[in-house]
């Protein structure tokens, strides 16, 4: 019995710590994640970026992207 307790407790420790985190979440709780980090230089405050974006539903649904058209300023 106590080496089934011991086994079962190792099996569950390891399932657990396969598990994948998941995205990074804020307080809000919007779930995001970076596809693909820039490689220029950070923009200081007073400058603006040119970016692209797509939001999706968590079914991977498009609800809305840049993509098409000229990026967000």
């Amino acid at each position: 019995m106590t080496r089934l307790l011991l086994l079962t407790c190792i099996a569950l420790l390891v399932v657990t710590g396969c598990a994948s985190p998941g995205p990074p979440t804020t307080e809000s709780g919007l779930a995001y994640s970076v596809v693909a980090e820039g490689e220029g230089p950070i923009a200081e405050p007073g400058q603006h970026a040119l970016i692209h974006e797509t939001v999706t539903f968590l079914d991977g649904r498009t609800y809305f992207t840049t993509r098409e058209g000229p990026p967000f300023r």
